[in-house]
């Protein structure tokens, strides 16, 4: 029995992280979203955790019954393990299951008061000091405790099967073959069933936050290689698509390196017009205390004299390029600060298509109009500017989905030092189940499919 259990929990991990495994090689590639999907990801596991526990959630204190215990604790703990976010728009279901919960507790003293007996009475701590009861050896009360016990086994079975409904149909009809084999459900701890379930529908909402459920053949053929008895082809079939991953993100690191190389030189260009302006200003100042001071040459005997007249002229020039300085110095400071959030933008790593079109478009406007304009002072610089950095804080906030699937990738290579883990008597027992799916025909149009 613990080394089936143990065998069993092992199950579960590997599961688990095939779903973020799949999912994590599966966003390499550009998939479609479902035109059903909801666009809000929150709302789509509200929705789901809804219409998984619609029966349960359609009760009231009024006809609830003890029968339904099993169905209230399943869809508390997967409550439990649901974002906080989430939780935040199912607080009417929790107030529900809780009084739910609190009745069938009622219920169950009701009842243990009415007809105590060692499998239906009360479950409070035993007394040491305190003389024990004999045990009630009646064997019509024993067939009756063993009919109430195999009972709510079923309504467990039944609450597992409606759980795992929502899951994947490949992932689901595995537990269907467990839980419909005498051997295995008088063996497994149901309740630690439970919780696998739960944690699995978890798992699934988690990853819906980061991209769109699309269980499509890739994903089926995926799951069923990691029960085939080819371990082997495993092995190689996953280590192919790490080198299709490192291949992607080589080509990304290309065009980061270019796109900082661009970084430093509209740095470099910067900080020369921020010094060029410096100096202009600081002549410009040297001029204005000539004017100002007493007893210089520009004094009432010489202003009709050339030189004056050529320094007034100076003065009137030089007033207006202060002006343009002025002008300058706000337009240094805008695009000081779109530099440093392009910065980070360029060093960021899985950039989506939304933050390389906003990259390139800054590209192309600094290697274009901004360079090229004969008049920089007289165009609307500043209000592009402005909306440059309005549009990268807007891509800035996106950056934690990208940071959440890279832990995805982590995961996927702990699933693979974790697969040989599996207990040969757990593995004969889904290789049985999965070769009924002709595996081997799938995996040959798989790797025909990507080429492996």
């Amino acid at each position: 029995m613990s080394k089936k259990k143990n065998s069993f929990l092992i199950l579960s991990n590997v599961l688990a992280l095939s779903l973020g495994s799949f999912n994590l090689i599966s966003c390499t590639k550009e998939q479609p979203k479902p035109p059903t999907e909801p666009s809000d990801p929150v709302a789509s596991a509200v929705s789901n955790y809804q219409q998984t526990h619609a029966e349960i959630l359609a009760k009231n204190s009024n006809n609830i019954l003890l029968d339904d215990e099993a169905k209230v604790v399943a869809a508390l703990n997967q409550y439990n393990s649901l974002e906080q976010n989430i939780k935040n728009n199912l607080t009417s279901q929790k107030t529900l299951l809780d009084q739910l919960n609190a009745k069938i507790k009622e219920l169950k003293e009701t009842q243990n008061k009415a007809n105590p007996s060692p499998s239906t009475g009360s479950k409070d701590p035993v007394d040491p000091n305190k003389p024990q009861e004999p045990k009630n050896n009646n064997p019509i009360d024993q067939d009756s405790d063993k009919k109430s016990q195999l009972s709510l086994k079923q309504d467990q079975i039944k609450a597992i099967k409606q759980s795992a409904a929502s899951l994947p149909t490949n992932v689901s009809s595995i537990f269907d073959t467990i839980l419909n084999n005498e051997r295995y459900t008088q063996e497994i701890n149901l309740e630690n069933f439970t919780e696998f379930v739960n944690s699995l529908l978890t798992i699934n909402n988690s990853v819906s936050v980061y991209q769109a459920k699309n269980y499509n053949n890739e994903y089926k053929t995926f799951l069923e290689k990691v029960l085939n008895k080819d371990y082997n082809l495993l092995l190689s079939s996953y280590q192919n698509s790490i080198s299709l991953i490192s291949s992607n993100e080589q080509e990304l690191l290309t065009n980061l390196t270019n796109e900082t190389t661009r970084l430093k030189e509209l740095e470099t260009s910067f900080v020369s017009f921020s010094q060029n302006g410096e100096k202009i200003l600081y002549d410009f100042n040297s001029l204005v205390n000539i004017f100002t001071q007493e007893n210089t040459i520009f004094n009432e005997d010489v202003k009709t004299s050339v030189l004056y007249n050529e320094a007034i002229n100076d003065y009137k020039i030089n007033n207006n390029l202060l002006n343009t300085i002025n002008k300058y110095s706000s337009i240094n400071t805008k695009a000081l600060s779109l530099k440093t959030i392009y910065k980070t933008l360029v060093d960021k790593s899985n950039k989506d298509q939304q933050t390389w079109d906003f990259i390139n478009n800054v590209s192309q406007y600094y290697n274009g109009e901004f360079l090229n304009s004969a008049k920089l002072s007289e165009i609307n610089l500043l209000t592009t500017l402005d909306n440059f950095i309005v549009q990268a804080n807007e891509i800035s906030k996106n950056s934690q989905n990208q940071e959440n699937l890279n832990n995805l990738r982590t995961q996927a290579k702990t699933y693979i030092n974790n697969l040989n883990n599996l207990s040969d008597e757990l593995k004969n027992a889904f290789i049985a189940h999965i070769d009924t799916l002709n595996i081997g025909q799938l995996i040959n149009e798989t790797k025909n499919t990507a080429n492996l």
